[in-house]
C-alpha cells in the first residue's frame, strides 16, 4: 500500500510529538523502540522509514519539545501586561502543576543530566535550547527594565524543579520551588518599588 508524503509527514510528527512526551516523563534510556511506537498507535517496523537511529529522534524530539515550549509561552507573554514577563515565566515555570507534569513540561529540567552522557546530535539539540531559553529570558528582563543575570535565573529555575522533583519529601520540593520563585521575584518587586519611589 502506497502512502502519501502527507501521511508520512503525519506519522513523523506523531512519533516525534509521542517521544517528546515519553522521553520527558521516562527519559531517553526508558523508553524503548517497541513501546514508543506502540504508545503512537504503530508497528515497530516502521520506524526505521522514518528515522536511522533513536538518537536522531532524540534529538529531533527535543528540537520539538524546544519550539512547542517557545510557541506556548510566547502566547502567553502576548497577554502579559508590561514589565512583568519574567515574572511570570518565573511564575508558570515554579510551580508544582509543572512539577508534576514532566511530560508536558521544560526539556532541559527532564533530561539535562541524562544528555550529558550522551554526546553528539542529542546534545546538541539540547545546547541549542539551552542557549535560546537564555536568550528570552535576557530578552525579557531587558524589556521588563530588570537588573537580572539570564544565565543565573535559568539555573535556578531549571535546579529548582530538578531537585523538587527529585525529592521525596513533599515539603522540601514545595519549599524547593517556592524558595526559588521568592529569590527569582524579589529582584522584580524591589525594581518595582524603586520605580514607583522615583515617580
Amino acid at each position: 500500500m502506497r502512502y502519501t508524503p502527507q501521511h508520512k509527514s503525519n506519522t513523523h510528527r506523531k512519533i516525534v510529538n509521542t517521544a517528546s512526551e515519553l522521553f520527558r516523563a521516562q527519559g531517553i534510556g526508558g523508553v524503548g523502540v517497541t513501546d514508543l511506537m506502540q504508545q503512537a498507535g504503530l508497528t515497530h517496523g516502521g520506524f526505521y522509514a522514518h528515522f536511522s537511529s533513536k538518537e536522531q529522534l532524540a534529538a529531533e524530539a527535543c528540537r520539538t519539545a524546544f519550539e512547542e515550549s517557545a510557541q506556548r509561552l510566547k502566547q502567553v507573554l502576548e497577554e502579559t501586561e508590561p514589565g512583568r514577563k519574567f515574572a511570570t515565566t518565573v511564575e508558570r515555570y515554579l510551580t508544582t502543576g509543572h512539577r508534576d507534569r514532566s511530560s508536558k513540561g521544560c526539556m532541559i529540567a527532564a533530561l539535562a543530566s541524562e544528555v550529558a552522557h550522551h554526546p553528539g546530535p542529542v546534545k546538541d539539540a539540547m545546547t541549542v535550547g539551552i542557549k535560546g531559553w537564555i536568550e528570552g529570558i535576557a530578552k525579557m528582563v531587558s524589556q521588563d527594565g530588570l537588573n537580572i543575570d539570564a544565565y543565573s535565573a535559568v539555573a535556578t529555575m531549571v535546579g529548582a524543579m530538578v531537585l523538587a522533583r527529585a525529592a521525596a519529601d513533599p515539603r522540601l520540593s514545595e519549599r524547593l520551588l517556592t524558595h526559588a520563585r521568592d529569590s527569582l521575584l524579589s529582584s522584580t518587586r524591589r525594581m518595582a518599588r524603586h520605580k514607583r519611589a522615583r515617580s
